[in-house]
């Protein structure tokens, strides 16, 4: 099963409800303290080479140490738990507190953390060496720029020369887009919890987070549905028939290429036949064929009329009988590329209409791929039920 992305609204739901049915709010926080501890003791034991941790960074008390950086959500309440596991494990954890922590169940954590002896500082320039840093500021309700003395520590944090972990996600990183918020902390690793957010994939996302781990903690939320899908195994392409035929193995549409921008889209062209694709048209620019026909003669090629001339009817016309849409690359972000996507978008939506899950079988399904602008134009839609499809490659 691929694994599934929710929105930072969702997430927060699911939380709700399940405090709702009685659990606990800071029996899931120590429960995803103590969860995100374990990983971080066994990154240091994979990472980390045995003579940073004993001879060049050693704690006050002999020991490993690790700082981390806390804020006054509960982003913070689950760091405050993290440096008193890591304490009474024998390793030297410190805070750096941002802020005082603000809900009840960060200043409970703060107060367990003191009573584990862990030292806390709240300069900078006071802070003892370690080469572990945990970032644990803000959570994923963050939805203003980072400014003040946060954007500071942001970038202080940034500034370490040490392997880095974020909470969650990293402080900065607006957790539905990967967009950055001002300043952001670009880690090694990124421990999410409950589910993968939509944030850790997109915009910036990628640049920031490192790898990402999921702490899964309770149950999934039923009611939830899913914002998208992550498809992380690599295909596995089916053994070709001795009696088969080009018509055999699917036909695959490639829509991009505006004028002087036909390089994408003829690549792409070409690496469809190079794994596997019976037959590939492009539909492009007139004036890319003879480079398209050249570089690869068993492509074969479309001319797309001018932007009076595209419409929904045209979409439809050229898409019967195709398996596979791709589009975006080199597609522009003009009044062309413009009126390419809004024809072809109906399209794009009605090939998946309405599947109740991923296996259900729905006639002349179209396995799209959304690349390059295509991408920049489906960030722009105004419709608010336009979602990601589970037949959808973004």
């Amino acid at each position: 099963m691929r694994p599934v992305i929710y929105s930072s609204e969702q997430v927060q739901t699911w939380e709700q409800s399940w405090f709702k049915a009685g659990n606990s709010s800071y029996g899931l926080m120590q429960q995803a303290a103590w969860q995100m501890t374990q990983h971080i003791v066994q990154y240091i034991n994979d990472v980390i080479p045995e003579n940073q941790k004993i001879k060049k960074l050693q704690g006050e008390e002999g020991h490993f140490s690790v700082g981390i950086w806390c804020g006054e959500g509960n982003n913070g309440g689950d760091g405050w738990l993290i440096s008193a596991y890591l304490k009474q494990m024998g390793y030297a954890a410190w805070v750096c507190e941002l802020a005082e922590p603000k809900t009840a169940d960060a200043q409970r954590a703060k107060r367990y953390a003191q009573q584990a002896d862990v030292n806390i500082y709240q300069q900078f320039d006071v802070l003892p060496s370690s080469v572990l840093m945990i970032d644990a500021i803000f959570g994923i309700g963050l939805s203003r720029d980072v400014t003040g003395s946060y954007q500071t520590a942001i970038e202080q944090f940034n500034h370490c020369l040490a392997h880095k972990v974020a909470i969650d996600i990293p402080s900065g990183l607006q957790a539905n887009t990967g967009a950055v918020l001002g300043v952001a902390c670009c880690v090694d690793l990124t421990l999410t919890v409950l589910a993968y957010k939509a944030g850790l994939f997109t915009g910036q996302g990628k640049a920031y987070t490192g790898q990402v781990q999921l702490i899964q903690l309770i149950p999934t939320n039923g009611s939830l549905k899913p914002l998208g899908y992550l498809d992380i195994q690599p295909p596995v392409l089916p053994k070709r028939s001795a009696t088969g035929h080009k018509g055999t193995y699917g036909h695959v549409l490639v829509i991009g290429g505006d004028e002087n921008m036909g390089g994408a889209s003829i690549m792409s062209a070409e690496a469809a036949l190079a794994v596997g694709a019976g037959k590939v048209t492009l539909l492009t620019h007139h004036k890319h064929h003879g480079a398209a026909l050249t570089r690869c003669p068993n492509v074969m090629t479309l001319s797309m009329p001018t932007v009076e001339e595209i419409t929904v009817e045209f979409a439809q016309q050229v898409t019967q009988g195709i398996d596979c849409i791709v589009i975006g690359m080199g597609l522009g972000r003009h009044a062309w590329g413009k009126a390419v996507w809004d024809a072809f978008l109906p399209i794009l939506e009605s090939s998946v209409k309405n599947p109740k899950d991923d296996f259900e079988e729905v006639e002349d399904i179209k396995t799209v791929v959304i690349d390059a602008d295509g991408l920049w134009h489906l960030a722009n839609e105004q419709v608010n039920d336009l979602k990601a499809h589970a037949h959808w490659y973004l």
